[in-house]
């Protein structure tokens, strides 16, 4: 539940708790354990009250205006989504138009006065630019700028993702949870032959992120009769499609010439066009990591309040109730401290925002490493590591954590988005697979120095 109410935070977008479950974050706590105290503060069990609830509406504590923000942005959209509906039925008069949707703020009604109106507009195959050269037209007076006007006019209207049938999928090096919410939020106005339905499909890499969205998307779309495909009359005039084909190649051609002096950060092509000439989602997804942080931070102050694990030392935790995006995770035995262990938790660290550190207990070292091992028992080990004031956490792994179906369990309980290792560590194939069918990834922090280790250092005194 924190992921996903520090995100809809960084718009002031307090969220219901049907919305909650809509929205979570994959990873995420889940809306089942919240309780609710009497004085409106909302926690996980055993947890800390970093969630208030203010009427309907769940927000982070200190936030309890955006309530009232919300209700006069949603006044503020039903206008514009007006204006938006009647947009797409000028839209819709052109042939080749295949979907038309309202997207970003508007789309969750949580457009301010001078917010534009984004629209999403879908085309037949091939036939995108000679599509968007007419709805330019058609639609001239209103458009921003073609961004065709620079001025501070509101309901401007700024049609800024374009994308034709043979093309629907957001391309890999793009998908992240900020353009999961763009995709997944898309209200659709004008949907002809299923097109909406099918770039849900295309997308649905989305639940990576937001497990539940396309699910209560489609009740959506199933209960309002208005979204449901339109059938658009078989095509004829085969003969015609050379010179058409001719003219969408050529109004391709015309519009690249007339952007090229002004292309920023917009990214066209033949069969897609992405006109966002700000870094929106790297802006987004920096605030969250932030956000995150802080709330992670909050609650480690509570941690005395958190039950221990069973066979750990009073007040360690490896349910970690902090999970960050641009988390890192690190395991391993850490016996006797020395310069390599810190170059690996300093390596590690600078990977992302939250370093969590897990311990191995000393049943498992003891198997590991043979008999007289550790030197130091487990509330040592975890205690030196605290010391150096590296990782944002230590943990003790559990005592059972031989097989990889024991470490995907831990890693689908914490979902690091980095497990960092040595050259040296073991069964990094294993690893590996493990993290990229999550939804992260291993990566190699620190070369293999084969002159420093624990064992060495023993042997060396003996």
């Amino acid at each position: 539940m924190f992921k996903t109410v520090a995100y809809a935070d960084i718009f002031d977008y307090p969220l219901t708790a049907s919305e909650i479950i809509r929205w979570q974050i994959a990873g995420d706590l889940k809306v089942r354990p919240i309780k609710e105290s009497a004085a409106g503060a909302i926690y996980p069990q055993g947890g800390s009250d970093l969630i208030v609830k203010t009427s309907r509406y769940f927000h982070l504590k200190g936030r309890s205006h955006l309530v009232a923000l919300r209700r006069r942005r949603a006044q503020i959209s039903a206008a514009k989504l007006r204006l938006a509906r009647r947009v797409a039925g000028w839209l819709k008069l052109i042939p080749t138009v295949r979907l038309v949707a309202v997207t970003g703020a508007l789309a969750m009604k949580n457009a301010d006065k001078n917010d534009d109106i984004d629209l999403m507009v879908v085309t037949s195959k091939n036939r995108l630019w000679l599509t968007r050269l007419l709805a330019t037209i058609l639609l001239f007076p209103h458009l921003r700028g073609g961004r065709m006007d620079s001025s501070e006019v509101a309901d401007k209207l700024c049609l800024n993702l374009w994308l034709d049938e043979s093309a629907l999928a957001v391309p890999a090096s793009r998908r992240n949870l900020y353009t999961a919410h763009e995709v997944a939020q898309v209200k659709p106005l004008i949907n002809k032959d299923g097109t909406y339905q099918k770039f849900i499909a295309s997308n649905s890499w989305v639940t990576r992120f937001l497990p539940n969205s396309f699910r209560l998307q489609r009740s959506d779309l199933n209960r309002n009769s208005r979204l449901q495909a339109e059938k658009v009359p078989p095509k004829s005039h085969r003969g015609r499609s050379d010179l058409i084909d001719w003219l969408e190649s050529f109004a391709f051609r015309l519009q690249l010439w007339y952007m090229k002096p002004k292309i920023t950060r917009e990214r066209v092509g033949p069969h897609q066009a992405f006109f966002h000439p700000r870094p929106t989602g790297q802006i987004v997804m920096k605030k969250y990591r932030q956000r995150l942080s802080r709330l992670s931070r909050s609650d480690l102050n509570r941690n005395s309040r958190l039950p221990a694990e069973k066979g750990s030392p009073a007040g360690e935790r490896s349910d970690l109730i902090g999970k960050e995006r641009g988390k890192v995770l690190a395991t391993g035995v850490f016996d006797i401290l020395h310069p390599e262990h810190v170059k690996f938790l300093k390596a590690a660290k600078k990977q992302g925002d939250i370093l969590l550190v897990g311990v191995e207990s000393d049943t498992r070292v003891s198997l590991l490493k043979g008999p007289g091992r550790p030197i130091n028992p487990i509330s040592r080990r975890l205690i030196n590591l605290r010391r150096l004031k590296i990782a944002d956490q230590v943990f003790a792994l559990p005592e059972k954590f031989f097989s990889p179906a024991a470490h995907e369990a831990l890693i689908k309980k914490i979902r690091p988005d980095i497990l960092a290792v040595s050259a040296s560590t073991p069964n990094q194939k294993e690893k590996r697979r493990i993290m990229e069918k999550l939804g992260g990834r291993l990566k190699v922090v620190l070369p293999h120095n084969p002159r420093v280790s624990t064992s060495k250092m023993l042997q060396s005194i003996k």
